[in-house]
């Protein structure tokens, strides 16, 4: 396993603990702002584990390389409409 996989499996771990413990931590009040937050970083993470799935393929994986481009806009549109 190469350096920037591991590296980029621990930011995916690290972005979406970070967005439930925003979440778990905030007021009663502030749980509605939290929450869309801590829904944006959980696609944060899915947007980074696609980008370490694109960059792990081989040139014979061509049939896995749509679904790793998919897995990297569709959640980053959705983590931009969650901070929104």
């Amino acid at each position: 396993m190469q350096l920037i996989t591991i590296l980029l499996a621990l930011t995916a771990i690290l972005t979406f603990a970070s967005g439930i413990a925003a979440w778990a931590g905030s007021k009663k009040t502030d749980k509605k702002a939290s929450k869309y937050f801590a829904i944006s970083m959980t696609f944060g993470a899915i947007w980074t584990l696609a980008i370490m799935m694109f960059i792990a393929l081989k040139p014979e994986d061509t049939a896995l390389a749509p679904i790793a481009i998919f897995g990297i806009y569709i959640p980053a549109m959705f983590m931009d409409i969650c901070l929104m």
